[in-house]
């Protein structure tokens, strides 16, 4: 039974002034379990930020534009807010059916949203398209003085061939009217560039997939976590009979976080509390974290492909071989979460397993913060004054070199100045930046790079 049908019975159940207290201890309590941040890949974009973070990214300007002139944005984006997946709507369909059932038993009527349909799964939804356009608004407010120029010719717009990022596309590009007065018409697919990992698989040969993503997975649902989670849910639902298995318990949190995400409020989310929201929420990264990232380097390295090309157009940029002033690439949570993995960001001293849970509360590898919704990356590609000394204000939150090369790149990491790793500056040189990843950018060869036996970091 969901918490706005348990208010409304005890509604007619207490004398008035009892219920009046009862109704402000349980918006009290109701209103400290927030449960939009912990949603792992399934969390929105805007819940993925802390309020400092939103100020510092609603902000249309930067210091470095005072110095430098950017002349090339290179823009990665995960799609926007989709539909859960067919196996998660057959799946909850079926647990709502045996919910139904055990609850007929106790003389109780459960009432619970199933809004998605089979023939919408994995659908780019409403809010994910607004999603994409507000990011849009921002990039293009911030860098109005190379956007708002450019000629359709100078921008191009990237996605793989599934619905969900050609509707980001889309949705993206066709915020761009706003602010010019012509509509972008350079919109390509390549899933060679935006899903490079499916090209990974033909060169994998069966005995050598990673089998350590489902060992973890499969070891950190002890009997007695599970137990004590399906045993919550019961309680919440006020049945004493009913089966719950992991598959449930993870098609539940999934199904119920694309109901957040899409409308805003989740009962299937209320069956859980925070404390086992925890739990769902590191076994996600636990699998991710050994299937696409850090737990083996074919894991990340296979990302080379998108990286070589971001850099190479960037060459072509500072070698006068092309004007293009925005390339927007629009891919899959897979896209992202490689690549950041290959420039060796939001990566962990110790590895996540499934025994050092407590060790990894406050996790880089935290797939809400750095997996959501509309996720994505960002090369600026700076052309400065060379030699100069930068004057930066002591109240500004930005660091730059004590001189500068004439040409700098900047990372942005959902539109938030990032830093490479090697790098202790929020502009660092180009030469430098590339010269780290050329292994990366100039060889690149996702046959020798699939082919090899895994190795566990």
């Amino acid at each position: 039974m969901s918490a706005s049908v348990k208010v409304y019975f005890l509604a007619l159940r207490l004398p008035f002034s009892s219920f009046l207290l009862f109704l402000h201890i349980f918006i009290v309590c109701n209103a400290t379990q927030d449960f939009s941040h912990i949603l792992s890949v399934k969390t929105t974009y805007n819940n993925s930020f802390d309020n400092n973070e939103i100020k510092i990214r609603d902000s249309s300007h930067s210091i470095i534009e005072n110095i430098c002139k950017p002349i090339q944005f290179n823009g990665i984006y995960r799609h926007g807010i989709r539909n859960p997946s067919k196996s998660d709507i057959n799946n909850v369909d079926a647990f709502y059916s045996r919910i139904v059932n055990a609850a007929a038993n106790s003389g109780i009527h459960p009432s619970l949203p199933l809004p998605f349909k089979i023939e919408t799964a994995k659908g780019l939804s409403a809010p994910g398209k607004i999603e994409m356009q507000s990011i849009q608004k921002r990039i293009a407010k911030r860098f109005d003085s190379l956007l708002s120029s450019a000629t359709a010719d100078q921008l191009e717009f990237i996605s793989s061939s599934i619905s969900r990022a050609i509707g980001s596309r889309d949705a993206f590009s066709s915020a761009f009217k706003q602010f010019q007065n012509h509509t972008p018409t350079s919109q390509k697919i390549s899933d060679g560039l935006m899903r490079y990992y499916y090209i990974c698989q033909k060169y994998m040969l069966p005995h050598r997939k990673p089998k350590e993503a489902k060992y973890h997975f499969d070891q950190f649902w002890s009997q007695s976590k599970i137990d004590r989670v399906a045993s919550n849910i019961r309680q919440k639902l006020g049945v004493d009979k009913l089966e719950i298995t992991v598959v449930d318990l993870h098609a539940i949190y999934a199904y119920g976080a694309s109901v957040m995400a899409t409308f805003g409020h989740s009962e299937w989310l209320e069956l859980f509390d925070h404390a086992n929201l925890k739990l769902l929420e590191y076994a996600n990264d636990l699998k991710r974290y050994w299937k696409k990232a850090y737990g083996h380097v074919m894991n990340y390295e296979q990302s080379c492909p998108l990286l070589s090309e971001i850099f190479h157009r960037m060459d072509d940029r500072i070698n006068g071989n092309s004007d293009k002033k925005g390339i927007f690439r629009f891919g899959h949570y897979g896209t992202l979460i490689r690549l950041l993995g290959l420039l060796g960001l939001f990566k962990d001293e110790a590895p996540l397993k499934a025994d050092n849970y407590e060790q990894h509360t406050n996790r880089k590898f935290r797939n809400s913060r750095i997996g959501p919704f509309s996720t994505n990356l960002a090369f600026v590609l700076y052309e400065c004054p060379p030699g100069v000394t930068p004057a930066v204000n002591s109240d500004e939150d930005v660091r730059l070199p004590p001189t500068l090369d004439r040409y700098m790149v900047q990372m942005l990491f959902k539109e938030l100045p990032e830093r490479f790793p090697f790098c202790p500056y929020d502009l660092c040189p180009y030469n430098e930046v590339r010269n780290h990843y050329k292994r990366y950018i100039d060889h690149c060869s996702l046959q020798d790079i699939c082919s090899r036996p895994h190795d566990e970091l």
